[in-house]
């Protein structure tokens, strides 16, 4: 869901801009020299500005990843000690019913 709403806001974000741009090259009373000058100023500053959002998405995605990572790591390890622990348990109930056995046995 949000995913949709992040789509639409940056569709609905691009629309403005073109629109803008539209809008300002009709009312512009500017010569087509300036005029191509400004809109190539205008492109490599939104230009900048994408590469720097798409720079704080892809930091944030890797913290997320990482932070994922570091949470599967641990939920790993407790399980992996549980396991351990339940292994050692069964070890030991095998070893004393085995004696118990033998003990029986013998008597």
């Amino acid at each position: 869901m949000s995913d949709n709403r992040l789509s639409r806001s940056i569709l609905g974000f691009c629309v403005g801009m073109g629109l803008g741009a539209v809008l300002g090259l009709i009312f512009a009373p500017k010569s087509g020299e300036e005029l191509r000058g400004d809109i190539a100023e205008g492109a490599q500053q939104r230009l900048d500005a994408a590469t720097r959002q798409g720079r704080k998405w892809a930091r944030r995605a890797k913290g997320a990843a990482s932070d994922v990572s570091s949470r599967v790591s641990d939920v790993s390890s407790r399980v992996s000690d549980q396991l351990d622990e339940a292994m050692d348990s069964g070890r030991e109930a095998y070893e004393e019913a085995r004696t118990k056995a033998a003990r029986a046995s013998h008597s």
